[in-house]
Parts: structure tokens; C-alpha cells; sequence
């Protein structure tokens, strides 16, 4: 770690020698990668796209020579992002499990599961080291059951989810590296009693995997590294949500904690290509919903919801040309899980899509 830091110095690096400067936070993510996570409530997936946000770029692009920050050329920043992934085949811990024997255990079996978030960002740069972010989602989830006897079925739930506010501020800006602290608090602004017609009746209460909100405030501390060069920048994030007591409803969701790894390269003036890594992990729910039965369906117990996953992300953003877009961005990430070991049976994730948009106004 001393002749990493010490390299960090020396902004014009060849190809090999920057990789060497990312190696240790990759390996630091890889080291802590040895599980992954199957489904969680929707809500979560604003985990990835708030990251992003969270980062305060510093790449310093050759043809410009400033700092490409996330308002970019202005004070206020707006966007929009969408992100879906879809979950499917069966694990418990490293094991793949066959439908056929979770219904040996559970007599309803969610067996293909797409989540969906819609999120609208609003960011203001206080000052050159201090930005505020506010991010409203809208989350929705469709869910198609097998049952041990009777017809098939799907569910289907939506709405505003929780509402975050952060703040993000650099501590310490050398020539070439920046280091910064965020926090926010994440309000309770998502419905907890969805409800839908499932085998135990119309207008049953769904599970916490199908709530659009979490029920409590959570805190969002993290802290975030990153360094460049005259086309690349890389770094590395800790953040982690931390429930505040229980919801209305009895219970918590687990708390999470996220570790990733970056490389972004300028390709041209208007174009950049990223690659990332990514561990997350969280703990089983904490209480549980009066109105489940856990012994219903794997995604209504409690006590399997927790786990880790890796996860690997290949990205671009363009900026796209012309004085009529000045200023507009479009980004566009795919990802894959590199392993999974659940707290199961549960299922796993199959792919994360991402694509968002963002403007300096």
C-alpha cells in the first residue's frame, strides 16, 4: 500500500503502471468477494445508481484540462435514471436448487421476478468540494408464482419509494486524487403494505420482497476515493445504510454495506468507457410482518433474506455533441453477478440494466 500511495503521485503512468495503481482496491474488493446475495426489496436497487452520483468525479480530460464533476459546467444538476434487473434460478449457498425441491420445502415458489426503478436525481454544487443530492424513485415489481397445487400466478406492485437526501464533501484534493465523506438520510416515503390477491386470500399483504419502501430512516454514511490521470480515472467506495429501529410493520431490513472498485477511461472528447466491481452485503431481516407466514414462500421468511454478492459492471457515458445538447449526458451500464452463495433457498440475480441521463441546468 506504501508504493501504491507513492505511485499516486505521478500523473502520467503507462498502461501497465496505471493498472498497478487500481490492482489494490480490486484486490481489496475480490479478497472481500466470497458470497453474493440473491433477491431483496426493490427498494435496493437504488444502491447502484445513487453510487454513481456519489462518486464527485475527478478525471481531468486532456482536451479540456478541468474537472468533469456531477453537474457538470453548472450549479444545478438534473437526471433521470432507469434500472432493471430480473431474477430466476435457485440457490442455497453455492448450490443450485431445482424449483421441484423448493417446493418440497415451501408450497409457493416465486420462480421469475423483475424489478424495476425509475429515478429522478437533483443535484446542487455548493461549492467546489461540497455537493447536495436529492433522489426520488419510483419502484415496481412483478412476481410470477408456482404453486405445489394450483394454477400459476403473478402479482404486481408499485410506487413512490423512499425518498434520500445526501451530502457529499471533499476532505482532501492533492494534484491528482481527491478523498471525500458523504451522508444522507433516507426518509420513509415508500408504502410498506402493498397488498395483492395471492392463495391466502384477495387482498393479502405481500411479502418484504414486493414492498416499494422500507417503513424507517436510515442513515447513508460512506467514503469514497478516486484519482486521475490525463484520460483515466479510478478509485474506490465504502458505504453502507444503516436501519434506524423497526418499521409500523414489525420489522427491518437488513442493514447493507457496499464496496466497489472503478476504471474509467476517456476514449474521446465525447466518450468514456468504465469497468467496476462491486461487493455488497447484508444482514436477514430484523422482526417480522404479524400478517406473513413464513412457511408459505421462501421470499416470506425473514430469516433467508440475508447474504452477499459480487458483481461486475461494464459501463460508457457519452456526451453527446452539438451546442443543442450541450451539457446532456447519457449513461448506460450492464451487469453481472460474478458469485452467489444465498441465505436460501432463495433466488438469484440474473443481470442489473442501467441507463440514465443527466443534464447541468
Amino acid at each position: 500500500f506504501n508504493s501504491y500511495y507513492n505511485a499516486m503521485r505521478f500523473p502520467r503512468l503507462t498502461y501497465i503502471s496505471r493498472f498497478r495503481r487500481l490492482f489494490p482496491a480490486l484486490a481489496l474488493t475480490a479478497a472481500l468477494c466470497t458470497q453474493a446475495w440473491g433477491q431483496t426489496a426493490p427498494i435496493d436497487l437504488m444502491d447502484m445508481s445513487l453510487e454513481d452520483l456519489l462518486k464527485v468525479h475527478l478525471i481531468k480530460r486532456a482536451d479540456q484540462g478541468t474537472d468533469d464533476r456531477v453537474a457538470l459546467d453548472s450549479k444545478w444538476g438534473i437526471g433521470y435514471r432507469y434500472t432493471t434487473t430480473t431474477f430466476g434460478d435457485y440457490k442455497k449457498g453455492t448450490r443450485d436448487v431445482s424449483i421441484e425441491e423448493v417446493m418440497q420445502e415451501y408450497p409457493v415458489v416465486p420462480n421469475k421476478i423483475t424489478q424495476e426503478a425509475h429515478v429522478l436525481e437533483l443535484s446542487y454544487a455548493h461549492s467546489d468540494a461540497s455537493s447536495f443530492i436529492a433522489v426520488v424513485p419510483y419502484i415496481s415489481q412483478n412476481t410470477d408464482h408456482l404453486r405445489r397445487v394450483g394454477d400459476p400466478f403473478s402479482i404486481r406492485s408499485g410506487g413512490v419509494g423512499d425518498i434520500r437526501l445526501q451530502g457529499v464533501h471533499r476532505i482532501k484534493k492533492k494534484a491528482n486524487y481527491q478523498v471525500s465523506l458523504s451522508m444522507g438520510m433516507s426518509l420513509p416515503t415508500g408504502s410498506i403494505d402493498e397488498r395483492g390477491d395471492t392463495p391466502r386470500g384477495a387482498n393479502s399483504q405481500l411479502p418484504y420482497t414486493m414492498q416499494v419502501g422500507s417503513g424507517t430512516f436510515d442513515l447513508l454514511p460512506g467514503i469514497s476515493y478516486s484519482a486521475s490521470s490525463e484520460t483515466m480515472n479510478w478509485g474506490t467506495q465504502f458505504k453502507w445504510t444503516q436501519r434506524l429501529g423497526r418499521n409500523g410493520r414489525g420489522y427491518s431490513l437488513g442493514d447493507r454495506y457496499l464496496i466497489s472498485a472503478w476504471m474509467r477511461r476517456a476514449c474521446t472528447q465525447w466518450l468514456d468507457v468504465s469497468l467496476k466491481g462491486a461487493f455488497q452485503s447484508w444482514d436477514d431481516i430484523d422482526g417480522s410482518d404479524p400478517d406473513l407466514n413464513p412457511t408459505i414462500a421462501p421470499v416470506a421468511n425473514p430469516n433467508i433474506q440475508g447474504g452477499t454478492r459480487s458483481s461486475i459492471f461494464l459501463g460508457g457515458q457519452l456526451k453527446l455533441p452539438g451546442e443543442r445538447f450541450k451539457g446532456h449526458t447519457i449513461e448506460v451500464e450492464f451487469g453481472l453477478p460474478v458469485h452467489e452463495d444465498l441465505h436460501g433457498p432463495q433466488p438469484g440475480q440474473d443481470q442489473l440494466i442501467s441507463i440514465g441521463w443527466r443534464k447541468g441546468i
